[in-house]
């Protein structure tokens, strides 16, 4: 695909707005101080067990040579991908934060916890999991083949730009892609 340099700066001008806003968005939140360390708290759950897991994936198919890929050609660009799915984590913590701390604090959510409260018996709840299951698989595919047409591609790039990739870059996509995907 042809590199535009335009596209390129526009995209990453516009993927760093993103990762400054959606936290910034806390500051409109009923309760900002909830809001804020519910997303320090969801940030830390998600990225510590999603690192050291790959951490020791990582450690086991580098020693027992069991890679896809082949033998690796040259040092992989670990800053690089950890930054991009630590970036990519904080944006989800983020996001989930919203609804985490107004159940929290008691605010009337769309969380429900069990099937009475969702309104539904067993059979319905079966039966939405699969066409969610299929919604959600379609709504993957779209998106991406969406990410991968010339407008859009900029957005997308940071993800492929990992030739051969470790662990580290499984969640490693920028901004906008992460808010379309989460």
């Amino acid at each position: 695909m042809k590199k535009s340099i335009f596209a390129g700066k526009v995209a990453e001008v516009i993927d760093w707005a993103v990762v400054v806003l959606v936290p910034a968005s806390g500051l409109l939140h009923p309760d900002p101080i909830l809001y804020y360390k519910t997303f320090l708290i969801l940030f830390a759950v998600i990225i510590i067990p999603l690192l050291s897991f790959g951490a020791i994936v990582y450690w086991f198919s580098e020693r027992n040579g069991q890679r896809i890929q082949g033998e690796r050609k040259k040092k992989p660009p670990l800053g690089r991908e950890i930054f991009g799915t630590s970036r990519a984590m904080f944006l989800v913590g983020a996001m989930a934060a919203w609804p985490t701390a107004l159940a929290l604090a008691g605010y009337p959510t769309g969380l429900a916890w069990t099937l009475e409260e969702m309104g539904l018996n067993w059979w319905q709840a079966v039966i939405q999991m699969y066409l969610g299951i299929v919604a959600i698989d379609a709504w993957t595919y779209w998106k991406h083949r969406f990410l991968h047409t010339r407008m859009f591609f900029p957005f997308h790039a940071h993800h492929h730009s990992f030739r051969d990739p470790t662990p580290f870059a499984g969640f490693a996509v920028g901004p906008v892609e992460t808010v379309l995907t989460f």
